[in-house]
């Protein structure tokens, strides 16, 4: 279905996204890419499901290291192959939100993370065999914490007012909801320009 038209939504909740935790806002950056590149859900879910495994094979205190190079394996050549889609998919967005559009102001956004600075050190290849390397290292330490202390899954998405140059989450609640808004329909745009259709925009109480 995500082939053939796409969703973007707000809903009040999200008004919040840029004061509370990381997730929130890499689940609305993912679902944005959703809209341009539907194939950037094959990768997510692979590395949702790898990052799970691995999770309870550490609290299970399986030992078996080839069974974990395996998933560890996989979790790197996933978690890279997200983080390229989602630095390609910021450089493709920063013309259309880079600039005030109507009422909403520009914004410049950019990913931080471990993963994103490998990926500007050098070849997605080589972050991925850094990715494998750090993720058996720090096994002990990761079945202690239940989760892996490297991956997207760490990486934040960054926005900034560029009418005043502060963080969005310095910025007024309604600067704040300017600059969402602005977010969807830059993605909307973007679509548009690319896939030949804009998407459904579902818009609760905007």
């Amino acid at each position: 279905l995500g082939q053939c038209m796409s969703a973007q939504w707000l809903t009040p909740q999200m008004d919040r996204l840029f004061l509370e935790g990381a997730s929130g806002r890499r689940r609305f950056l993912d679902r944005l890419i959703l809209g341009f590149d539907p194939d950037h859900a094959s990768p997510v879910a692979a590395y949702d499901h790898s990052l799970r495994s691995r999770a309870k094979m550490l609290r299970d205190g399986v030992k078996d290291a080839g069974w974990l190079a395996s998933v560890e394996d996989s979790m790197a050549s996933h978690g890279v192959a997200i983080a390229v889609r989602r630095k390609d998919a910021v450089e493709r967005l920063l013309p259309y939100c880079g600039s005030p559009y109507g009422p909403f102001p520009g914004a410049e956004i950019t990913l931080t993370g471990e993963l994103e600075s490998w990926l500007s050190d050098g070849p997605a290849l080589a972050a991925e065999e850094r990715m494998k390397s750090r993720l058996a290292a720090s096994r002990d330490l990761d079945a202690e914490h239940g989760s892996a202390s490297v991956g997207p899954h760490r990486s934040d998405f960054a926005v900034r007012h560029m009418g005043n140059g502060s963080e969005a989450a310095r910025c007024s609640t309604g600067e704040q909801k300017a600059l969402l808004v602005g977010l969807v329909l830059a993605a909307a745009r973007l679509q548009a320009h690319e896939r030949g259709h804009m998407p459904l925009l579902l818009l609760d109480e905007i």
